[in-house]
This record gives structure tokens, C-alpha cells and sequence, in this order.
């Protein structure tokens, strides 16, 4: 999946000290999609032999019911509030993680991408003006997709072109070497 792509590819650039901000997990019966993402990217790391210390994967109601937001400060903080002990890429998987990511570290004079790469797996597209970054249209794959239904149903014989959402990430994704110590 994406994170496992993401955890790969920030592995390749170099990348040795990478964190999760997760965000809302809700309560296991529920299977959220950033339950799953954040169990990926453990996975992943692990696969990879990454050493990820505890305050590096960030989440929380671990048993709400409920979609209740909470600031994302906090977690940002956690993760690169010790200069110290700072990782050089930081995957999230909500897109309202990014804009406070940014602007955190903006105050902190963390350069993105020099200094922390980031990857959001996101499908809900936000205004970055400071990174490079690349989104799929979702409104145009959601109209080839309507108009690939509509032949299917009118011709049971024709056969749709299902290769409609492209591999690359559907949100923001700038990735360098690190700086922050090496490997």
C-alpha cells in the first residue's frame, strides 16, 4: 500500500529516522483508515529494520467512537519537539496534519524539504503554497469513472479501463536526503 511505498522510498533517499503522526485511530472494531496506516508503517519500519522510538508514531482515541478532532500540535511537538533527537522524515495520514506540521516548523527554522521530508497520505487535498507537491484529480478520475459505468451498464460486453487512479501518492510528498545527522 502507500505507506509501505512511502516507508520504501524514504528508505532509498537515505532516510533511517522516520516518524508517523497518525491522528484519530477510533476504537478497533471500527478498522479506521488510520488504524491501518499507522499499523502499516510499524510493519514497514520493522521490515526495513528501522528503530522507531515511541514519541516518533503520534495518535490518539485509540477507543473513541467518534470522528472528534483534536489540535495537532501536541503530536507534532512530541515528535520534533527534542532538537536532539529529531527525525528527518515524518509520514502523516491526514492532510489537516500538514498545514501545522508546516507552520511549526517554520517557527522552529526545520526546513522542509532540506532538513525533514514529508509524506501525507492523504486523499483530501490542502492548500501547501511552501513544498512541491502533487494531487491526483479526484474530480477527474471520479467523471472517467461514472462515464466507464455508464458504457459498462449500457454494453455488458464492454470492458471498462480500471487503470484510472495512478500509482503516485494523492497528497503531498517532498522527499530529500537527510541532513540531520546522516543515516
Amino acid at each position: 500500500g502507500a505507506i509501505w511505498e512511502s516507508v520504501k522510498i524514504l528508505y532509498e533517499a537515505g532516510h533511517r529516522k522516520i516518524a508517523m503522526i497518525a491522528g484519530l485511530l477510533k476504537a478497533p472494531r471500527f478498522n479506521s483508515m488510520n488504524r491501518r496506516s499507522r499499523d502499516a508503517f510499524l510493519a514497514a519500519a520493522a521490515n526495513y529494520g528501522l528503530s522507531v522510538p515511541d514519541n516518533w508514531v503520534q495518535a490518539y482515541g485509540e477507543d473513541a467512537w467518534r470522528n472528534n478532532s483534536l489540535e495537532e500540535l501536541p503530536l507534532i511537538e512530541a515528535v520534533l519537539g527534542n532538537p536532539g533527537n529529531r527525525p528527518t522524515a515524518i509520514l502523516c495520514s491526514r492532510g489537516e496534519t500538514v498545514e501545522p506540521l508546516l507552520q511549526y516548523c517554520r517557527e522552529k527554522a526545520i526546513r522542509v524539504p532540506d532538513d525533514l521530508s514529508l509524506i501525507c497520505d492523504s486523499h483530501h487535498p490542502a492548500h501547501i503554497p511552501e513544498c512541491s507537491h502533487h494531487f491526483s484529480n479526484m474530480e477527474a478520475i471520479g467523471q472517467t469513472t461514472y462515464k466507464e459505468l455508464l458504457a459498462w451498464l449500457k454494453d455488458p460486453k464492454y470492458k471498462p479501463e480500471l487503470h484510472l487512479i495512478p500509482k503516485e501518492f494523492n497528497g503531498l510528498s517532498t522527499v530529500s536526503k537527510p541532513n540531520q545527522g546522516g543515516k
